[in-house]
């Protein structure tokens, strides 16, 4: 097997080729003595297996994030036959930067230039063959359009994977400036313009046109509002219909595999507990589909770098930066990446601030539990209410921000942003990115409700001879046994009560433990609630569910970035204390006024 190690600067397609490479046979792995993870793939081709690790993005090889100490340790340390830089082939003076410190320091280097579209409406051509004879490295174009480079890629690195002849050093320059002034003579060479004069090109001048307003520091943050409006709205109403076909064809599906099934205790199992646990989170996958598609599509075009600039001079006076932007936004799909992504943020005070307040952020596990509370007690406002729940949820962890930012000392000043070129997103990446996370999301998912609903069931049924789900039944004890902490909130049932404590293990079990508790199959849940709950009880329920005790996994990554107990106890305290009062603050203001 030949392994491979892909490095480069951020944002140059580093990920899009691994994508495109491996496809299915990925995982992702997080390294020994390392927080962040390394998402590794393999590949066949023709008789030959090659291993791709995707390593973070890097600028320079002297550490300053948890990112380039990991980058450099692997490099370093680990075994691989050949190192591949991707490089921005329209960015090709700071690109080559990186690509003079690797070659003075490996002998086993290829250099995958991208971004071909770009130069080509430039009217640039780009002498790869000068680049490589300067370098003494392999130089190979990945052009989308042209699936040939792709091969000679590979076939470049597997070459090289048995080649041991050492590489010459192009320069070994200790001052960096030095070294910037033979990129930019090379550069300077390797570049030819086919007119008199240097053309911007289409993607250069799009990008202009749509800074003007994305860019701008009022009408900027507009438009950031409403495209987070509209992806809340699209994805709610277009999953919508979906939702109601996949609920339909499970019930079927269920209906018929319980005929087959016997004796009654495993058919009672799998009725009234890994049936229903499962079904409540499959009938929200559209949801959490279109919300992840939109979310990625906006990443690849270009927009969330301009977000993280307009917001930037913001969020500093919070103990963020701008960098805190794409964290905050991952988020939504998912807290644990989302805290482990806070490795990009090189100031370590707006780094730890930044994973503290995540949590507050909502992630797309809870989103099943706003649908379907909005689509019972306000049918005609979907869009409207999940986008002041999102907008909640941000405000606080912002001003959470703000809280853990005092006292805990002077901060760095220091932060690099970069804003690529506005591109239309590759509908191939795009679908894979989705639908790995997707997957992901199911395997947790599904493993932790099954065991979940297993437990659930066992506990509502037992002691021996008790109605099952009832409050005799052990479970119907513990729920009962915390529900009066619950009352204040408008939210008192056992079930309830007990639902919120499975939560902690992940937020996809509250509904799914509703169903198992109440022995319902999950359409009926809807009924349950509306005796439940009223408008301003649901709203309180919504809120609490937001904001307290976040799941096991995001417990366990807030730890390993932040590496103390104590601040992680606090947290979590902190998180539950907010979540109850900004419930019953809610419940209160609610019930007396009209909604």
């Amino acid at each position: 097997m030949v392994r491979v190690a892909l490095v480069g600067n951020p944002n140059v397609g580093k990920t899009t080729i691994f994508n495109y490479l491996t496809k299915q046979c990925q995982k992702v792995a997080n390294w020994p003595g390392k927080t962040v993870d390394i998402r590794i793939g393999t590949c066949k081709f023709g008789a030959e297996t090659i291993q791709f690790f995707d390593l973070p993005g890097i600028y320079d090889l002297n550490p300053m994030t948890e990112d380039e100490r990991l980058v450099i340790d692997f490099l370093t340390n680990e075994k691989f036959d050949v190192i591949v830089q991707v490089v921005d082939s329209s960015n090709l003076e700071r690109n080559l930067y990186l690509t003079t410190l690797l070659a003075e320091r490996f002998n086993n280097l290829v250099v995958a230039l991208t971004m071909k579209d770009v130069i080509s409406s430039n009217k640039t051509v780009i002498d790869s063959n000068l680049l490589a004879n300067a370098y003494d490295i392999p130089f190979c174009w990945i052009d989308w359009s042209n699936s040939d480079t792709i091969k000679e890629f590979i076939k470049t690195v597997l070459s090289v994977s048995t080649n041991e002849k050492p590489k010459k050093k192009l320069v070994s320059i200790d001052l960096p400036e030095d070294r910037y002034s033979k990129i930019l003579s090379l550069t300077s060479d390797a570049k030819k313009i086919n007119n008199d004069k240097i053309q911007r090109g289409f993607f250069q001048n799009l990008t202009d046109k749509i800074d003007l307003f994305a860019l701008h520091p009022i009408f900027g943050l507009i438009l950031f509002f409403v495209v987070i409006f509209l992806v809340f709205y699209i994805s709610f109403h277009v999953a919508k219909p979906l939702s109601f076909l996949i609920d339909e064809a499970w019930n079927s599906l269920t209906g018929m595999l319980l005929s087959l099934i016997f004796p009654a205790w495993v058919a009672s199992l799998f009725e009234k507990g890994i049936f229903p646990g499962i079904g409540i989170v499959i009938i929200f996958l559209p949801q959490i589909t279109i919300l992840l598609l939109l979310l990625y599509g906006l990443e690849d075009f270009g927009y969330f770098p301009r977000v993280a600039v307009l917001l930037d001079k913001y969020l500093r006076d919070l103990g963020l930066s701008g960098k805190s932007v794409i964290p905050f936004l991952i988020g939504f799909s998912c807290n644990v990446p989302a805290i482990l992504y806070t490795r990009i943020i090189y100031e370590k005070k707006s780094k730890l601030v930044t994973a503290l307040s995540i949590p507050l952020v909502s992630c797309s596990a809870r989103l099943p539990i706003y649908t379907i509370l909005i689509g019972v007690f306000f049918p005609h406002n979907e869009a409207l209410y999940l986008f002041i729940i999102y907008s909640l949820s941000l405000t606080v962890a912002l001003v959470t921000a703000l809280i853990f930012n005092k006292g805990l000392g002077p901060r760095e000043d220091f932060s690099v942003l970069e804003l690529p070129l506005y591109k239309p997103p590759r509908l191939n990446n795009l679908l894979l990115q989705t639908k790995l996370t997707v997957k992901e999301f199911l395997q947790r998912a599904g493993t932790i409700i099954v065991y979940a609903s297993v437990l659930l069931w066992i506990l509502s049924t037992l002691p021996y001879g008790v109605d099952y789900g009832s409050e005799n039944s052990i479970a119907g004890l513990i729920g009962a046994t915390i529900s009066p902490l619950f009352h204040p909130l408008g939210f008192s049932s056992w079930q309830i009560s007990l639902s919120l404590l499975t939560g902690v293990f992940a937020k996809e079990v509250i509904l799914s433990s509703l169903v198992t508790t109440y022995g319902l199959n999950p359409e009926e849940l809807i009924y349950v609630l509306e005796k439940e709950f009223d408008r301003s009880s649901a709203l309180a329920f919504i809120v609490f569910v937001l904001f307290y005790t976040p799941c096991i996994p995001t417990i366990a990554a807030l730890h390993s970035e932040i590496k103390s107990l104590k601040i992680v106890v606090m947290a979590l305290v902190y998180y539950f204390v907010i979540a109850y009062l900004l419930a019953f603050m809610v419940k209160v203001f609610t019930s007396v006024v009209v909604i």
